[in-house]
């Protein structure tokens, strides 16, 4: 099964969480990100959608909605809408360790390793060098080294020339 997930860069500043994004991408996700995301949203079928109501998750009143459920209506269009129209500008995520379950990797960086290609990923995606480290189980300094290494190269002057 095949399945489009955004995730906003603060998500990356977890532990654990490039690891949770490349289980999924095993699993059939495709994955982008985004600096940030005006809503959380679920959307399944383009048939029915679930977000929250209220900011920070279900602490409302007893007995007050603090979850949506939209099926099919303008509201459900104008959500689909918002989504694709992220979707769009998201930076696409490689994270699989293992090139034949990295979708579109081997065409798109053929000549990285999947742990260099998961980097430059993170990099593109606007991860901190701290998160990167964090997630990919390396020191900081380490992190700075290899995205210098890739943009000797690249043949790149600045990270944002690599990414």
């Amino acid at each position: 099964m095949r399945y489009r997930v955004l995730y906003e860069k603060p998500f990356f500043d977890d532990e654990g969480a490039v690891d949770n994004v490349g289980a999924g991408v095993q699993a059939g996700e495709i994955a982008r990100a985004v600096p940030w995301l005006p809503l959380h949203l679920a959307i399944a079928d383009r048939c029915v959608g679930i977000f929250p109501l209220v900011p920070g998750g279900p602490q409302g009143s007893p007995g007050q909605p603090t979850t949506a459920l939209v099926r099919d209506s303008n509201l459900l269009g104008a959500l689909v809408a918002l989504f694709d129209s992220y979707w769009e500008k998201a930076v696409p995520l490689h994270l699989s360790e293992n090139r034949d379950l990295a979708m579109d990797d081997a065409a798109t960086h053929p000549a990285l390793s999947p742990a260099d290609s998961k980097l430059l990923s993170l990099l593109v995606a606007g991860v901190a060098d701290k998160a990167i480290a964090s997630q990919m189980s390396l020191s900081r300094r380490t992190v700075q080294r290899r995205i210098q290494s890739l943009m000797t190269r690249a043949g790149a002057g600045t990270r944002m020339q690599l990414a």
